[in-house]
């Protein structure tokens, strides 16, 4: 008989960036599993990447930007599309290409809140 341990899901976000608070709320709906943390920068791993990039942790593996995203819906997606869709967006061909949709919202996220409802957004621009 095969013995399975438990995932351990992690997704910090930046709890100063409205428009990370509101992504992050979609995706605890997406990946229910999944312990969703706001993060500050600071000199731990998360806090040194969080301004730039989301991170994400499972088990003892970080993931960063949209790697982290689709790790994320990979391991912790509420049904089998969603596990598809991280599976997907991991692909040598679709990789790159996520990565560069991840960082034109990440350099333009300030700007992009106020359209999900974010009232404002504690960074510098």
């Amino acid at each position: 008989m095969k013995r399975y341990e438990a995932v351990k899901l992690e997704f910090y976000f930046d709890r100063d960036c409205g428009f990370c608070q509101v992504s992050a709320g979609v995706l605890s709906r997406l990946c229910p599993g999944t312990h969703i943390v706001p993060a500050t920068p600071g000199a731990s791993y998360v806090g040194k990447n969080i301004s730039h990039s989301a991170v994400a942790r499972i088990n003892n593996s970080w993931y960063q930007g949209a790697n982290a995203i689709a790790s994320i819906l990979e391991s912790g997606g509420r049904n089998s599309g969603l596990r598809f869709l991280g599976r997907a967006l991991k692909n040598p061909v679709l990789a790159p290409f996520a990565g560069i949709v991840y960082r034109v919202i990440a350099l333009n996220r300030h700007r992009l809140g106020p359209l999900v409802g974010a009232k404002s957004c504690r960074l510098d621009h």
